[in-house]
């Protein structure tokens, strides 16, 4: 039975998580408990627990197992941001019947992903991508779509110039083709370094 679970959210959550199987959470061993060592996957173990509950975690909040707070596979602590994501999870563990089935818990195993593979240097990479491909480096040709380059124009103009001011230069544009684009060096230094900052 659920204990301390309020400010319940409604969560959309995948139907097919198969690859986040891996990622399911293990339980804290109090001191001079048994050992959990590296931890046994739980997925196809017997519900070994008959509370779930949600305890406040420095500046965020854990789930209870029997009291036990719930680890990630690298025996990272599990502690989400809100009780509402709290609760969510304690839903999901709270719905495990016989066997414990990490399929049938989306947001648990996502969270554990999350917790447990940060890797900031590839999401920096990732995210840098997408200065090559925004749409506004693309308008169409004026001669060919006369209306739609107009209204791009009017719209997207803004959107390069407040890039410009907070960046430091200018947007490379492409005209009607879809080639690599050559954007200012300092300006994309700048957006390096501001999306760098935003993981501290």
């Amino acid at each position: 039975m659920m204990q301390r679970a309020t400010s319940l959210v409604a969560v959309n959550a995948p139907k097919h998580v198969a690859a986040f199987s891996k990622a399911a959470a293990l339980v804290e061993t109090p001191r001079g408990g048994p050992s959990s060592g590296s931890g046994a996957k739980i997925a196809g173990r017997s519900r070994f627990y008959k509370a779930v509950g949600i305890e406040a975690e420095g500046d965020g909040y854990c789930i209870t197992l029997d009291g036990k707070k719930v680890r990630t596979p690298s025996r990272s602590l599990l502690q989400l941001p809100t009780k509402a994501l709290a609760a969510t999870v304690a839903m999901e563990w709270d719905a495990q019947r016989e066997v414990i089935q990490p399929t049938t818990m989306p947001i648990m195993t996502l969270a554990s992903t999350a917790l447990d593979h940060w890797d900031f240097e590839f999401i920096i990479e990732e995210l840098m991508k997408y200065l090559q491909t925004d749409t506004i480096c693309f308008p169409v040709e004026s001669q060919h779509q006369e209306k739609l380059a107009t209204r791009q124009e009017k719209k997207w103009q803004p959107l390069r110039k407040w890039f410009e001011t907070e960046f430091g230069g200018e947007l490379d544009i492409n005209y009607g083709t879809i080639t690599k684009l050559q954007h200012d060096a300092v300006a994309v230094n700048n957006v390096r370094t501001f999306v760098d900052s935003v993981r501290q």
